[in-house]
């Protein structure tokens, strides 16, 4: 399949992992975040990940230069810390954190239409007509 992305050589000898780290400390949008994970970390093509986004493949590709500028000055900045012998925060935690706001992000989503009764149950309003969904 078509539209994959090839790492530049200064992201082509990193780990996974490393990646991962770069990604994060790029401090992206999350628009962009998500790019760059479908389509450097788990190599998805350009149209698959404008698809999930609602958007053209041309404006993945406008987004994907600079996504790599930014993955690349952090990754630089990484191994100079690195270098000068002071390692960076361990990373193990990220993925965690990541998996607590996608849960707690749907849920606040969902109690804007929901209500608590007194017994602590959670009641979610059916559908009527001139009502807006989520």
């Amino acid at each position: 399949m078509g539209g994959k992305v090839k790492l530049p050589p200064e992201l082509a000898d990193l780990l996974r992992s490393d990646l991962e780290r770069a990604i994060y400390e790029a401090t992206l949008h999350r628009d962009d975040d998500l790019i760059a994970r479908r389509c450097i970390i788990e190599k998805s093509a350009q149209v698959d990940v404008a698809a999930e986004l609602g958007w053209d493949r041309s404006t993945v590709s406008r987004h994907l230069s600079y996504i790599m500028d930014e993955v690349k000055r952090s990754a630089s900045r990484i191994a100079q810390k690195k270098e000068s012998g002071i390692d960076p925060a361990p990373f193990y935690w990220y993925n965690s954190a990541v998996e607590t706001h996608r849960l707690l992000s749907s849920f606040i989503r969902l109690c804007r239409w929901c209500t608590v009764k007194k017994d602590g149950c959670l009641t979610i309003p059916r559908e009527r007509k001139g009502r807006r969904n989520m």
